[in-house]
């Protein structure tokens, strides 16, 4: 009689193979289903994407569409859009964002424009650009502006003397907010040019809209979607609006994020 270290395997080899690929498969679906893709699991386990797909249909394995994979993936990053935001203001890019984060950047500029709105994402992204006027040019066009009218030199009248003038290399008078970026305020520009502008304003300095006031507009815009409304559609309310409603940027700059605004707008909501 045979030692019992001899004794073979109750197992014939065939069934002792098949067990280990079928736990083979099972670790390769369980990494399928937390969102990675066909491609990336094959790269895990070192075997193309068609073998992937192949063994999950013999395992009688479902597989997902690509755009039912690419749903799944655009969920969890997501989940991330806090550290998205907190990471472009840092380092200003898309493509910095995408790699520190390891996400695709099509999935960081859909977030951006989510929960900062596109005028905030052009603010903070940086762009190498050359001045497109130098100072001494915006002091000139003011100037000659100022000399159109009398009195002060409003942005209604600088807006009206810009209209259809060009350079003399054809480019077109820069806007009164060119004025406003370069110098801080349009009254700021007036004085760098050395003309007379109008007193500030007695309600200069002062907030305008406070936070309460912030997460109102931000709960009224809520209940006429049925939902809660992304930056990007806060903007534009508030453009239409003409002025009557906080801007984008008001608000981030009461609530420091536009999650931190929303919080604070469903609490308000639910006290109402």
């Amino acid at each position: 009689m045979k030692e019992p270290s001899q004794r073979r395997s109750k197992k014939p080899p065939r069934a002792r193979a098949t067990s280990k690929r079928w736990s083979h498969v099972q670790d390769m679906h369980r990494l399928y289903q937390q969102g990675s893709t066909l491609e990336e699991v094959g790269e895990e386990f070192g075997i193309t994407r068609e073998r992937v797909r192949q063994l999950f249909r013999q395992a009688g394995l479902d597989t997902r569409s690509t755009g039912e994979t690419a749903a799944l993936k655009h969920a969890a990053d997501r989940l991330r859009a806090e550290e998205v935001v907190e990471v472009f203001k840092r380092t200003k890019t898309v493509t910095s964002v995408s790699a520190e984060l390891e996400i695709p950047k099509s999935t960081v500029t859909k977030i951006l424009y989510e929960e900062l709105g596109l005028s905030e994402y052009r603010e903070i992204a940086w762009r190498p650009q050359k001045k497109r006027y130098a100072d001494e040019e915006l002091v000139d066009f003011l100037t000659q502006a100022s000399a159109a009218c009398s009195g002060p030199l409003s942005t209604e009248h600088y807006k009206a003397f810009a209209r259809a003038r060009h350079t003399r290399d054809g480019r077109p008078l820069p806007t009164d907010q060119t004025y406003v970026k370069r110098f801080g305020s349009w009254r700021g520009a007036l004085l760098a040019a050395g003309l007379n502008a109008n007193p500030p304003s007695a309600v200069a300095g002062k907030l305008r809209f406070d936070k309460q006031q912030c997460a109102q507009s931000i709960s009224e815009l809520q209940r006429t979607l049925g939902r809660a409304p992304t930056a990007e559609e806060y903007e534009r309310h508030a453009r239409d609006s003409q002025g009557s409603l906080p801007s984008l940027a008001t608000i981030r700059n009461r609530f420091d994020t536009w999650n931190n605004a929303l919080r604070c707008a469903q609490l308000s909501a639910g006290r109402g």
